[in-house]
């Protein structure tokens, strides 16, 4: 094996086999070029290897399908068995009594939640403006939220560069 063969076999800059294949080998021992018969061995562990690889790819494919196609099942199962045992409950009137106690608690929470982003959100007249009358339009004629929330994005810059506005002339 003369030098050039040693440095491409080496994995030295220039090496002409390592990397081929698009990058599916690990690393290439042998010149396709210029060795391939040089080392038949080697060559045969090439192929080996590759296959190995080839079919540690398709395990691993099987296996991620196996355990989502499971995982859905579980999950739907689970849902049935939920379903089920709340459709046979639902006429017991002890737990239609305990599901309207829980609806007012979660009722009670969103209403928490609210106050609480009301506070945070609403700092001056401009945010309170704007609440105002987001808050008419959706109560009042079923306003969309996706509208809504342009609005409040387009009324928040307007009265973001009125403010900076005022500020200039009453600085100048």
């Amino acid at each position: 094996m003369n030098d050039e063969q040693f440095q491409s076999a080496a994995g030295e800059p220039g090496n002409k086999a390592a990397g081929q294949n698009g990058g599916t080998t690990a690393l290439r021992i042998f010149d396709q070029a210029n060795g391939m018969n040089d080392f038949p061995v080697l060559k045969a562990f090439q192929e080996y290897i590759e296959a190995e690889q080839a079919r540690a790819r398709k395990r691993t494919l099987g296996l991620s399908i196996f355990f989502i196609v499971l995982l859905v099942v579980v999950v739907v199962t689970f849902s049935v068995i939920i379903a089920a045992v709340i459709n046979n409950f639902a006429g017991i009137l002890w737990v239609q009594n305990a599901l309207g106690g829980i609806r007012v608690c979660v009722c009670v929470f969103i209403l928490n939640s609210v106050v609480k982003l009301f506070r945070s959100a609403v700092k001056d007249k401009a945010t309170l403006a704007i609440f105002l009358a987001l808050f008419a339009l959706a109560v009042f004629f079923n306003f969309s939220p996706i509208y809504s929330v342009v609005a409040a994005g387009a009324l928040g810059l307007l009265f973001t560069k009125m403010g900076e506005k005022l500020k200039n002339t009453a600085r100048a």
